[in-house]
Formats: C-alpha cells, structure tokens, sequence
C-alpha cells in the first residue's frame, strides 16, 4: 500500500503516511519500517499522553477563571468574524463545531495550552544515549553509552529562564506584544523534545487538542468539584497479570 501510493502522482492529504513523509523527500514514504515504526508512535505514544494533557489543562482552566473567560471571548470573536454571524444568530446557540481553520487565529488559546503543557507535560522525563563521545556546551563530557535523563518538568519550572513568576500559570508569557505567539519564549519549551528526535506526532496531537478543548469548553462548563472521599492523590498504578495455577502456588 505505501509503495503504491508513493507511485502516484498525488497523496491522499488525510492518510497517515502523509503525516509521515518528509514533503521534501519522497524517498522516506517508500521505507516500510519506517512507516510501521512511525505509525506505531503515533498508536501507542499519543494514547495516555493526549489524555493527560487534556486533563492537567482542564484543571488548570478550572482553577483560573479569568483564563477561561478569555479564551471564551477569543472564541467567540473568532466565530463572529469568520462565520458573519451577529451576537443574535441563533445558529451561535450550543452546540457549536469548530473546525481546525477557525482555531489559527486562537492566539491565547495556543498560549494556554504551551502554558499547561509548560508546567505539567505528560511526559515528565526522556533519556538518550550517546553513541560516541560528545561533549556538552559548558564542557561536560558525555562518554559512549552514557545515559542522558532530561527533566522536562523541572525545565519548565526554571526560574533563570522563565523567570520569577515561573511556577504561576500565565498563558500571557506566551504572547508578545504584537499579540503574536512569542517564538522566543517558544525555543525554551521542549515538551515535545526538539531536533531530528522530536515528537513524530506534534502536530497532531495539537490539532486533537485543540479540537478537544474548543468543543468542551464552548459547550460544557467545567468547575473543580471538592470531595470528602479520601482517595490516593496519582490513583494506583498496577500491572494486572493473570494468574495461574492458583492452587498449586506456594504462595
């Protein structure tokens, strides 16, 4: 099926291996490991981390209701000028779809989620390994096989280069004062990793994201909800195995 489509004039923009492929080089679409490797990533590796992205921005939302009024009017402004409705329309009355087009302008609403992701990213660390010796730029040296771990976490809570405010969540440091996503404060942000290792499926994920939170928050209202139930703060993390042989167990 790759070989086939690589072959034809044309790809279907929608299929997955158009996501893949390199638009500057052909060659890549027609290497089948890469293409099951790749799609692999995007299955397993887009499943928790999408899900715990979403969750961490509700709450934060949530907790921040001056954040949620804004993207609210940013939404609706967006709506207004793209669709020429009137603030009367009946056709603005829930439930309202949005489609990725209309979310480029969403400037605050990018910021929010760079923001949430900046503070809890649903990948928390990642490790790499040299494959020859290296050096780092203040003069470490990193030898063959070392093992590298990054704190995605704690480099997004770094007050020398977030600055004093860096543990407050401020969608607002990611705007600057053209009102434009500030690309500079952009290329201090890693969630995603950076370089020819990045994250395959970025882009997508920002597009679910966007999509997710749109429609939940035009059409939903969240608010945090006490409990007097005592449960565990991160929930019990297990790996439930099937047991055999339970009548001969020594155990």
């Amino acid at each position: 099926m790759i070989k086939g489509i690589a072959e034809t004039s044309s790809v279907f923009e929608g299929d997955m291996s158009n996501l893949i492929q390199n638009e500057n080089d052909e060659a890549l679409i027609q290497d089948d490991k890469l293409f099951r490797d790749s799609a692999m990533s995007f299955f397993i590796g887009g499943n928790d981390t999408t899900g715990t992205a979403l969750t961490w921005f509700f709450w934060l939302v949530a907790k921040n209701p001056n954040v949620e009024a804004k993207i609210l009017e940013e939404l609706k402004l967006i709506v207004l000028s793209k669709k020429n409705f009137t603030q009367e329309d009946e056709s603005l009355k829930v439930p309202l779809v949005f489609d990725i087009d209309d979310l480029k302008d969403a400037v605050y609403l990018h910021a929010t989620i760079c923001e949430s992701l900046r503070l809890y990213p649903p990948i928390q660390h990642n490790r790499r390994t040299a494959l020859k010796k290296d050096f780092l730029p203040d003069g470490t040296v990193v030898d063959p096989r070392m093992m590298i771990v990054i704190s995605m976490y704690a480099a997004g809570r770094m007050e020398h280069v977030w600055g004093k405010d860096c543990l407050e969540f401020k969608p607002e440091r990611w705007i600057n004062e053209n009102g434009k996503l500030n690309h500079e404060t952009m290329s201090k942000f890693f969630g995603f990793s950076i370089g020819p290792r990045s994250c395959l499926g970025q882009e997508m994920d920002f597009v679910m994201i966007f999509n997710f939170q749109v429609e939940v928050l035009v059409n939903q209202i969240i608010e945090p909800k006490p409990s007097i139930v005592l449960k565990m703060k991160n929930g019990l993390m297990v790996r439930v195995t099937e047991r055999v042989q339970f009548m001969c167990s020594d155990a």
